[in-house]
């Protein structure tokens, strides 16, 4: 089976999805990206290290809501069961919607993929790829994070899929497949299933009433910033990840919403700017600059949430 390769660091469900559809049609992964709303708001996970995304659309159930508002079938199989035959009726699973095409399977562990050369530092993140061929022995993937055709037997890919440490599954053996263009929605049919979906989210979030959650998670990591006592953890975190993560999906939303709603447009532009000048700040140590870039992200995450709650449904 020919599945092409595409990738880019930290858009893994993004381009896993994209690969796996690629047989159907060809899609951005940006644009996949905006479908499945994960990366709308924020929240401090309980280390202290902030995710620009939200805590109640974790990527899993974003994969669904981009295939649903693209208006696909499609079959989701995960297990919540934790016993010694689960594995094996995965697999059995895994095998079965190969038969139609690609398969996203996810999330995994990345410190149990071996073939990332620093995987052993990588315990226990979350990740997803595509398996595009399964033989007796091995297990073939594209990996988005710039590992295309690379192969793991089958006990290494296991481990890795049972995702015993990623908190936030919906369970074990989580795979997407069988893949089925039922309908054809506009790209405005598009656009206003999603920004729904958005609002919903953020309802959810609302009513949480959680200060580790949305903007104010963001201007608690800029209080940390203003001190400049920065742990190495969040240091890396921030260096490697989120600021520039978070730089590229306001670009993708503000392209997102340019067609349909220009002010929300705008304020995702300019959010992704202080993205930027945050992550040029934390290298050279501007920690004034770089506060000041964090409260204006979480101003204009406020905004932005604020003009989303005001979308009729």
């Amino acid at each position: 089976m020919t599945v092409y390769y595409k990738g880019s660091g930290q858009y893994c469900y993004a381009n896993s999805l994209a690969m796996a559809l690629s047989k159907e049609e060809e899609y951005d992964p940006g644009y996949l990206e905006c479908l499945t709303g994960v990366a709308i708001s924020a929240f401090l996970t309980e280390d202290g290290l902030p995710f620009f995304s939200s805590k109640f659309n974790a990527p899993d159930k974003g994969i669904n809501h981009a295939l649903d508002h693209l208006g696909y079938n499609y079959t989701h199989y995960f297990s919540k069961m934790d016993d010694r035959f689960e594995g094996d009726k995965a697999f059995q699973e895994l095998e079965l919607l190969m038969e139609s095409g690609p398969v996203i399977v996810g999330p995994v562990d990345m410190g149990k993929l071996v073939y990332i050369p620093n995987h052993a530092y990588l315990g226990g993140v979350d990740h997803y790829i595509v398996v595009h061929c399964v033989d007796r022995n091995n297990v073939y993937i594209h990996d988005p994070t710039g590992y295309p055709y690379m192969s793991l037997t089958r006990e290494e890919f296991m481990r890795a899929w049972k995702a015993e440490s990623i908190e936030y599954k919906m369970g074990s053996y989580s795979i997407w497949g069988n893949f089925e263009r039922i309908s054809c929605p506009s790209h405005e049919e598009q656009f206003l299933k999603a920004d729904k979906q958005i609002k919903d989210n953020l309802l959810v979030e609302k009513s949480a009433n959680d200060e580790n959650v949305g903007p104010k998670s963001i201007l608690k990591i800029a209080e940390i910033i203003s001190k400049g006592n920065l742990s190495d953890s969040l240091k890396g975190h921030l260096s490697f990840f989120s600021l520039q993560l978070g730089a590229r999906r306001c670009s993708d939303f503000s392209a997102f919403y340019k067609p349909f709603d220009k002010e929300r447009c705008l304020i995702k532009d300019l959010q992704g700017l202080h993205f930027g000048s945050a992550h040029v700040a934390l290298m050279r140590k501007n920690w004034k600059q770089m506060w000041e870039d964090l409260r204006m992200i979480a101003d204009l995450e406020e905004q932005f949430q604020e003009k989303c709650m005001q979308v009729s449904v």
